[in-house]
């Protein structure tokens, strides 16, 4: 069955910069309005979900990337694939016990889909390595930039990439790569040392919280960040001023917002409406 919906289009940036908005002010009702819009999108794209797949309860937005499922879809219908609990431990050479007690016989092959899985392309020293615990956050700051006492250092190296919110996805490593630029081009400017430190412990204690509520699993990916306060600073540095022209107060009461209106409302619509 083909779905009825465009469930893989991104939200327009219109629809980011409120989520972020609401994200900041209201981040407890922000979570159950995406958990409820994306489970009833989920249910009209697939209405006929049979319970013995045990696809319900799905993990919230909150610690988790929505999954776009249109390719398996066919193959699930038709029998082909069999939703099963995960993998728990081999029992022996060919038998496999899943989480819930079954023993599957006869299996070939396990492939193990590990979801986001953050890599630095090359070797850094042990003390600015970024993730020095394997499967623990990353010791940078914003997930870019080294936390260490020389400054030369904190400025000439960077990651992208390595940290974002769920949607809208990708788009933001492009304002994060501006971001980069303009620090080292001497626009923008890092925090002193002591800054980076505070804002490491906030977000461990963020992660440590969000994880708690929401039952956290290994979907809870490493490169999870809170997203109204990302997305400022992320905006802010790259001197971009998405918020100001567009945002949701800020288009009302920057005079920046009403001169880019006034001289191409055909690009300010657009904008305003397109994808992030």
């Amino acid at each position: 069955m083909t779905p009825l919906i465009a469930v893989d289009r991104m939200p327009s940036l219109n629809s980011t910069l409120f989520m972020i908005y609401l994200s900041g002010l209201f981040p407890a009702i922000y979570t159950w309005m995406m958990d409820f819009l994306l489970n009833t999108m989920s249910k009209k794209a697939y209405p006929n979900q049979p319970a013995s797949w045990r696809l319900p309860p799905v993990s919230s937005l909150a610690v988790a990337t929505p999954l776009i499922a249109s390719a398996i879809w066919p193959h699930l219908e038709s029998g082909l694939c069999e939703p099963v609990a995960a993998a728990k431990l081999f029992v022996g050479a060919k038998s496999v016990e899943l989480t819930d007690g079954q023993i599957l016989e006869n299996i070939d092959s396990v492939i193990y889909c590990t979801g986001y899985d953050a890599e630095v392309p090359v070797k850094l020293p042990d003390e600015i390595e970024p993730y020095p615990v394997r499967g623990e956050i990353s010791s940078w700051y914003r997930h870019i930039f080294p936390i260490h006492p020389d400054a030369r250092l904190r400025n000439s190296i960077a990651l992208c990439g390595h940290g974002a919110f769920p949607v809208p996805g990708f788009s933001q490593f492009f304002v994060q790569i501006h971001a980069i630029s303009q620090i080292w081009l001497g626009n923008s400017s890092l925090p002193d040392l002591g800054e980076m430190e505070t804002w490491r412990q906030k977000y461990r204690a963020w992660r440590l919280a969000v994880a708690k509520k929401y039952h956290a699993q290994s979907t809870f990916y490493l490169f999870f960040v809170p997203m109204a306060d990302y997305g400022a600073w992320v905006d802010r540095t790259a001197g971009i001023g998405i918020r100001e022209h567009l945002g949701v107060i800020g288009r009302w009461v920057n005079w920046c917002a009403w001169k880019f209106w006034w001289q191409d409302r055909e690009l300010y619509n657009k904008r305003r409406g397109k994808l992030p």
